[in-house]
């Protein structure tokens, strides 16, 4: 049952950045993936159900590749699927997941912070628009040379989720309390 939740998790990652990249080509596609955006971040962000791997049964590319970018003693918590290895970690309140293929590739990273880990010029472009929403969470998905943000903000009325990449601000779902 593990193997199944952590192999959905890491399938949802790439459909997170495919959508949070606007990969889609069909409007049908692209509404059912920002549909589907919410369940595939909780999806991720729920790894930790799953079972720990210890570093030594993990790819040495990964390692090394992780080592040299993250450092040695992040006290990094590794998950393995049938499709990648997963190394996750919180430094400086940030939770960092990255992604490798099982042959040791880097693949995606995703993060979360709140508003005050943001950078600033994300946070300016969605504030200059949203000035009386508070950011509630945000998520920083990189794949290949590419990074965009995920955000839910909310105001007394509404819960949105934007999208933010290429100095863009996209709305992917707008709910109003009711």
């Amino acid at each position: 049952m593990k193997k199944i939740f952590l192999t959905s998790a890491i399938t949802s990652v790439v459909i997170l950045c495919s959508t949070a990249f606007g990969f889609s080509q069909s409007n049908h596609d692209y509404a059912f993936q920002s549909a589907k955006i919410e369940d595939n971040i909780a999806q991720f962000l729920s790894l930790n159900a799953a079972s720990e791997l210890p570093s030594t049964d993990v790819n040495v590319k990964a390692v090394k590749h992780f080592t040299k970018q993250f450092g040695a003693n992040n006290q990094a918590k590794w998950y393995q699927t049938s499709e990648a290895f997963v190394a996750q970690f919180i430094s400086n309140g940030i939770e960092t997941k990255v992604v490798y293929d099982l042959k040791g590739n880097w693949h995606s990273m995703l993060r979360t912070y709140s508003e005050d880990k943001m950078p600033f010029d994300v946070r300016d472009l969605v504030k200059s628009t949203y000035y009386d929403f508070s950011i509630m969470v945000v998520y920083e998905i990189t794949h290949a040379d590419n990074v965009a943000y995920i955000l839910k903000i909310q105001d007394s009325k509404t819960i949105k989720t934007l999208r933010v990449r290429d100095g863009n601000v996209e709305v992917i779902s707008d709910y109003t309390r009711g």
